[in-house]
């Protein structure tokens, strides 16, 4: 051990020799360097020191702090506000955009049902199995 690993060990782990990964190697290190065993006496102090220091805030600091910042809207109510901000005040319109809900639903469930039946017909078709009224009508158009 050297004292740059010494003081490295130190700062990491404390004043208390016992908690370090090596203990006897720094106890043997500090028996035949003085300089660290001064070094160790003040970390040792001023942890003492901070130890006994109770500092406290004063009760009103809190209360200062969070006086002097400037209120801030939930993100989600202000989301909300902001797109009530563009229909007109006199919410008439809340009742016909209640109705055209369902309607939209609708619309959007049929495309999907639509559109999965068109995907199952042109896989069936390139796989060379049309339904049978297709079948007959591409014979009747080849003739």
């Amino acid at each position: 051990m050297n004292i740059e690993t010494f003081n490295n060990l130190l700062d990491a782990h404390g004043a208390d020799i016992q908690s370090w990964p090596d203990p006897e190697a720094a106890q043997e290190f500090l028996q035949r360097v003085p300089k660290v065993r001064e070094e160790l006496a003040l970390a040792l102090a001023i942890e003492q020191e901070l130890a006994t220091r109770a500092t406290q805030a004063p009760a009103t600091l809190a209360a200062q702090i969070l006086s002097k910042l400037p209120d801030q809207p939930k993100p989600h109510t202000l989301l909300w506000r902001e797109l009530l901000s563009l229909f007109p005040k006199d919410r008439a319109w809340i009742p016909a955009a209640s109705a055209s809900v369902p309607q939209c639903l609708s619309a959007s469930a049929f495309r999907v049902c639509v559109g999965a039946e068109q995907r199952k017909f042109c896989r069936r078709r390139s796989r060379g199995f049309l339904p049978l009224d297709l079948r007959r009508q591409a014979r009747a158009s080849n003739l």
